[in-house]
């Protein structure tokens, strides 16, 4: 964060009284107690019966509280500036506000139902060999991290790299107050969070967010593949929309698609030229991500081939389709970071092709956030299952068994379905299968631990 001193903070916000020294200098912001400071400013939103036992505050020096009652924090000595506002959240909301305005650097926001992280460290890897830049975290995109991400901006940002998720309807719009995006990506619009967003037409509505985050101007970065992209009324935006794709006429367009070791070729269209192009990581998909990611960061003048070059020695997240040495000499396709059933679609993609000539196994978890559409989904994904012809399927927990039963409907036999209710009942059916000549999926939802399982299973 920028040092600035308090006075200069209080001018934008809205406050009634303030006690204390207000020259004091600012060096970080939070929104919990436990990480107060000496030089920090806290907000705090509880409630007038609360309190916090006073010996938390003798270690800190020079810091201030914004609250809306300030008679629980009598007696703190000089040291702590009280300012007492009518509303901490619109405080807090007006601070957020000025201390982004200091700033002005490119931001390229990142969202969709599939894609987004990878998508997002793609940009990143390409973008930080030239410039210092501001990423969210791995898949750390909630709304309660945005502050922390707030607060690593400073005079040395050059660029921001933003992946936002969308559980709710306004989701987005939330984000973008944080950090005012000038260039949007939407990788893919499928099925998920159903349970805030109500219904799929709801998700898209809200994935569509993005045209008034940037304003209805900048750059919209969009997947000219993708059906439901292609539901959102764009006539509002009045900036520069870009099209990737393989199957569809798109700015940035990819042909002669391989798999090629542990990576994917593929020629790289794009104003005339064709460039021959590599990207680490299995699946058509990756090369839709890595399409987006040489639009995102030419959209803000990286040059289209040096991008592609950069990209061949991109790192994949661990756990996103991650190829691994199993018990048995199995191959072991792990993709346990989370679970929807658009993400089902592309690791079955891939499982079909290493699975030639192979025993397919597919061992998947529940799906999470689908609300009263969970049972459809479910049934959805069991029919995907028939259709990718597996040799063998392991559901666990009990919402996971309208997916076998579903799959046994499409005509799969019934003794190929395992159903277990926990991860070691899982590991007693997998492992008098697994050897040399099969293959191994495990999808699973985000609030499911496979750890355990993972280490029995893993060896290299």
């Amino acid at each position: 964060m920028k040092a600035i001193k308090l006075k200069e903070i209080l001018k934008h916000i809205d406050y009634e009284t303030v006690t204390g020294q207000t020259g004091i200098i600012i060096s970080k912001v939070v929104r919990r107690l436990k990480f107060l400071r000496s030089n920090t400013l806290f907000f705090d939103w509880s409630g007038k019966n609360s309190s916090y036992p006073l010996e938390q505050f003798k270690a800190v020096r020079s810091c201030a509280i914004v609250t809306k009652y300030p008679e629980k924090y009598s007696g703190l000595g000089k040291n702590i500036s009280i300012i007492k506002v009518s509303n901490v959240g619109k405080a807090y909301m007006a601070f957020v506000t000025y201390y982004r305005s200091l700033f002005e650097f490119p931001v390229i926001f990142i969202t969709g139902t599939c894609g987004k992280t990878t998508t997002k460290d793609m940009v990143k890897h390409i973008l930080q060999s030239r410039y210092k830049v501001l990423a969210t975290h791995r898949s750390q995109n909630d709304l309660q991290y945005n502050l922390r991400y707030l607060m690593k901006i400073d005079e040395s940002t050059e660029v921001g790299v933003i992946e936002t998720g969308v559980a709710w309807p306004m989701d987005l719009l939330n984000y973008s107050k944080y950090f005012k995006p000038n260039v949007g990506v939407i990788t893919k619009i499928g099925v998920d969070h159903l349970l805030g967003c109500k219904s799929l037409e709801g998700y898209i509505k809200a994935k569509a967010l993005m045209l008034k985050c940037l304003s209805y101007s900048g750059a919209l970065i969009l997947n000219a593949d993708d059906d439901n992209i292609r539901k959102i009324d764009l006539t509002p935006f009045k900036g520069k929309i870009i099209y990737f794709g393989i199957n569809r006429k798109a700015d940035f367009r990819a042909s002669r698609i391989k798999y090629f070791n542990d990576g994917m070729k593929y020629t790289l269209h794009y104003n005339g030229k064709a460039y021959p192009c590599f990207v680490p990581g299995l699946g058509e998909h990756n090369v839709y991500n890595a399409l987006a990611a040489i639009a995102a960061v030419n959209s803000i003048g990286f040059d289209v081939l040096e991008a592609a070059k950069l990209l061949s020695t991109f790192k994949h997240l661990e756990k996103h389709l991650q190829i691994r040495k199993g018990i048995n000499g199995s191959l072991v396709i792990d993709d346990t970071w989370s679970s929807n059933p658009t993400s089902l679609e592309a690791a079955f993609k891939v499982l079909r092709v290493l699975g030639r000539r192979r025993k397919r196994i597919v061992v998947l978890s529940y799906i999470d956030e689908l609300g009263e559409h969970s049972a459809y989904y479910h049934s959805l994904v069991g029919e995907l299952i028939a259709a990718t012809r597996v040799d063998a399927l392991v559901t666990v927990g009990d919402k996971a068994k309208l997916i076998a039963e579903r799959a046994a409907e499409k005509g799969m036999r019934p003794k190929n379905l395992y159903h277990c209710q926990n991860t070691n009942q899982v590991f007693d059916v997998v492992s008098k299968l697994l050897n040399k000549k099969s293959v191994i999926l495990f999808k699973k939802s985000m609030h499911l631990s496979f750890q355990k399982l993972m280490k029995q299973i893993i060896v290299e």
